[in-house]
């Protein structure tokens, strides 16, 4: 009989993030891993590490999920990634780093498709229904950007 918690967080593939031809897809599914995993507060900064004064099994809990949450991701990016960002040493900090990174080159590549699309015109031999299904393609990933 298989374990149900392995089973649900299996279903969801999440791609090893490479650069910022995969970000987007990445931090989607990241998100939705973490989120099953019942980690994500941990990544965004929402669940926040107890105080000093706070009793030792807590500190002790939210610890445990901080490394949980953080080894989803390290198991997520390439190794060029994961000797970039080993110097964060908490999963908020490590998610930052890494949506820090990419959103600026993510800029980048949306100016670039914006640019695509502008500058996209139908030659007149090829079927308007391709040059309309590219414009279309390139219309979906801006918007995917958002």
């Amino acid at each position: 009989m298989s374990d149900l918690s392995t089973a649900s967080s299996d279903s969801t593939t999440c791609p090893t993030l490479t650069g910022p031809n995969n970000y987007e897809i990445w931090k989607l599914r990241i998100t939705v891993k973490l989120w099953r995993e019942k980690v994500l507060g941990i990544a965004l900064g929402t669940d926040c590490k107890p105080g000093q004064k706070s009793d030792q099994e807590e500190v002790w809990k939210w610890t445990e999920c901080d490394e949980k949450a953080q080894g989803i991701i390290q198991d997520h990016i390439s190794d060029a990634l994961l000797i970039k960002t080993q110097s964060h040493t908490s999963t908020k900090d490590l998610f930052e780093a890494l949506v820090k990174l990419h959103e600026v080159s993510h800029l980048s590549s949306a100016f670039h498709l914006y640019r695509q699309l502008l500058d996209s015109t139908w030659d007149g031999a090829s079927e308007i229904g391709a040059h309309i299904a590219g414009m279309r393609t390139i219309e979906s990933r801006l918007a995917g950007m958002k």
